[in-house]
């Protein structure tokens, strides 16, 4: 899991100049737009013993085809989602 924890740390120092934050999530976006509350939305879900490929692999594609995304924002907070039926109402 520390793996994923750096991965996302490498990532948003690389892309900083296309990533901001709201609560629990970092936004990549290639246009720094504010993405509309609405609209169409693919959900990748993973566990923690493939988060880091599966988030390699996500954000590679998204931003080599100028995809936004939005992703967690710390190991931490992934924990938390998964494992606080509470916190899923916050998201």
């Amino acid at each position: 899991m520390k793996k994923l924890e750096q991965e996302l740390v490498r990532f948003k120092q690389e892309q900083s100049s296309n990533i901001y934050e709201k609560n629990r999530y970092c936004y990549w976006d290639p246009l720094l737009q504010i993405l509309p509350a609405q609209g169409w939305k693919i959900h990748i879900s993973s566990f923690f013993n493939n988060s880091t490929t599966i988030f390699n692999l996500v954000s590679s594609y998204c931003v080599s085809n100028l995809i936004s995304f939005k992703f967690i924002k710390s190991l931490n907070c992934q924990i938390k989602c998964n494992t606080n039926s509470k916190s899923k109402k916050l998201v």
